[in-house]
């Protein structure tokens, strides 16, 4: 069955292109196409002939009269995966456009190939989407895991491979987007943008190339795929392998398409529950990286367990926590600087000289912080009790900045 729109398109430009009246019809004869689109909708009976013999037909004028909807001309039959489909038609004298006839056939059939390649590709991308789609809000109490496992083996994936989730995000998109909008000689917006998130997904499936990595679009400027790492002996190994190829990713993004990603990884999965936990892991990676870590690219869902835990509890008590603990420091005019010293404290182990080269300061500099920070605050930050209870609250606050 050939595409209306399609076969428009073609009969628009090959029009343009010959100089004579192009016309497509269906493999009922009836035309889906043509540069006089006053003809489109109309019964043209000399396809008929061509469609029953498979070859080319002619029609003179005298020939035409006796024919309906039949202007003088040439007819040749439109053969698509061994199948006469329809035909395709060229208005003139026979013997002059004759010529022209292999050639506009030959290019109607290379156009309706590209274009059904095309629309399995979409629909193929459309059932991955879905399919990640399902997996991210499975309930096993609706659906039971069989399903999925038999719609991801109907479109070529094991769901039972130990994978792991990883969402690329492009930075900045809507910014992006809005650039090639107003930038000026863009003339089809859309179109531009359509082919760099085409490209980036041909990219990310170059990256992750294996034959069980399953790699979609989710949204605007968004990609989620299954990472296959069945060769990897232990979770430390898959998630180790997973980072190298987003950092390979990451960077084949940037050379290519000159734009920069953020990316989360999940935890490693062995089944659709798991696959689910860790899709969602990979989230909440990103979603967290991009606020804590901005100087990094690419965020593991191991790095953010605590966060996860602190956003469970609810808002009130949270606030309740921050003041209780944060209050009076927050009041300085330099608690952007005395968060970073006792979250770089704490995270050093107590160290005095790791925390002043995490902070890119001079120890007195770092005694004269911590000092303030207990004078303020009424307690020892050599209390290992009340500094995990502060960098918690430093780390909470981060978090509902």
């Amino acid at each position: 069955m050939i595409d209306s729109g399609v076969a428009q398109e073609i009969a628009d430009r090959s029009t343009e292109i010959i100089g004579y009246n192009v016309l497509i019809t269906d493999d009922a004869g009836m035309v889906i196409g043509s540069g006089d689109e006053g003809r489109v909708g109309t019964f043209h009976e000399a396809s008929l002939e061509t469609l029953r013999r498979g070859v080319m037909t002619s029609h003179d004028i005298v020939a035409a009269k006796r024919l309906e909807g039949v202007k003088p001309g040439v007819t040749l039959p439109v053969v698509l995966e061994n199948q006469t489909v329809g035909t395709v038609g060229i208005t003139g004298n026979p013997d002059e456009v004759k010529r022209f006839g292999m050639v506009v056939k030959s290019q109607t059939e290379i156009m309706l190939r590209e274009s059904l390649h095309l629309r399995i590709a979409l629909l193929q991308e459309k059932a991955l989407e879905s399919l990640l789609q399902d997996i991210a809000s499975y309930d096993p109490t609706i659906v039971e895991p069989v399903v999925l496992m038999a719609r991801g083996e109907e479109l070529g994936y094991d769901l039972n491979l130990r994978r792991v989730a990883v969402v690329v995000d492009l930075a900045r998109f809507a910014e992006l987007a809005d650039s090639f909008k107003s930038e000026a000689g863009s003339g089809m917006p859309e179109l531009e943008l359509q082919s760099l998130k085409v490209g980036v997904l041909r990219t990310i499936k170059e990256v992750f190339s294996g034959d069980q990595d399953l790699a979609t679009s989710i949204g605007t400027g968004k990609y989620g795929l299954l990472h296959d790492v069945w060769s990897a002996e232990s979770s430390a190994a898959a998630l180790e392998q997973t980072q190298k190829l987003c950092h390979s990713l990451m960077e084949s993004i940037k050379s290519r398409h000159d734009i920069d990603v953020n990316i989360g990884v999940g935890t490693l999965a062995t089944s659709v529950s798991d696959l689910k936990m860790s899709y969602h892991d990979a989230w909440g990676a990103l979603q967290l990286g991009k606020k804590l870590a901005r100087h990094r690219r690419i965020f593991q869902a191991s790095e953010f367990r605590v966060q996860e835990l602190l956003l469970t509890a609810s808002h009130s008590s949270r606030q309740s926590f921050l003041r209780a603990l944060l209050e009076p420091l927050k009041e300085q005019a330099d608690w952007a600087d005395l968060r970073l010293t006792i979250l770089a404290w704490c995270e050093s182990g107590y160290n005095l000289a790791s925390a002043s080269r995490t902070l890119h300061i001079h120890k007195n500099t770092l005694h004269y912080r911590l000092d303030k920070i207990e004078r303020i605050g009424g307690k020892s930050l050599r209390d290992y009790r009340h500094a995990f209870a502060i960098y918690l609250a430093c780390l909470l606050d981060e978090l509902d900045t």
